[in-house]
């Protein structure tokens, strides 16, 4: 992922995940790190394992996915990747403002902090997802907070009269 999205998660992020020292080694300092705030002057304090470090880490080789693409990073795989032949020059402007809309599609829904990664609804009203022109990087919407929905039923426990009540039902 660090590969592909060109850049490693944030160190407030790496701090409090589970995983951190299975792929990272901390270099720096980390204690006075508060939300997204960067430790020893702009360089981050961890550095991902090499297939070397995680094999002697954790006593296994590492397990390396197959490469489906010569390039490594997001935006040179979906920018280079072979338009069909014989497209018209129109065609291949148009085909190349959408795969800029689904690089930044793609942005909102692998960003590596959960707190700014895109929610469903937030990526459904994505230009790459209604259609619309995209002119410039998505800024979805807030989401209006979720509240747990209260329901009070009634339910009828008559041994001939089932569940018809509760399921919103008249016999």
């Amino acid at each position: 992922m660090i590969e592909i999205l060109g850049g490693q998660p944030p160190d407030y992020l790496l701090k409090e995940a589970k995983n951190t020292s299975k792929f990272f080694k901390c270099i720096g300092s980390i204690h006075n790190m508060e939300n997204g705030e960067i430790s020893s002057g702009g360089r981050s304090a961890y550095h991902a394992l090499t297939e070397e470090e995680y094999e002697a880490r954790e006593l296994k080789k590492p397990l390396i996915g197959k490469e489906y693409f010569s390039h490594k990073n997001l935006e040179a795989i979906v920018t280079n990747y072979p338009y069909r032949k014989n497209l018209p020059k129109e065609d291949i402007i148009k085909e190349s403002q959408i795969r800029l809309a689904l690089i930044d599609f793609l942005r909102g829904l692998v960003e590596f902090d959960p707190a700014k990664r895109w929610s469903p609804l937030q990526a459904s009203k994505h230009p790459f997802v209604t259609g619309e022109p995209f002119t410039c990087p998505y800024r979805p919407p807030p989401e209006t907070p979720r509240l747990p929905v209260a329901q009070n039923l009634k339910v009828d426990h008559h041994p001939g009269g089932g569940h018809w009540f509760a399921a919103g039902l008249s016999p």
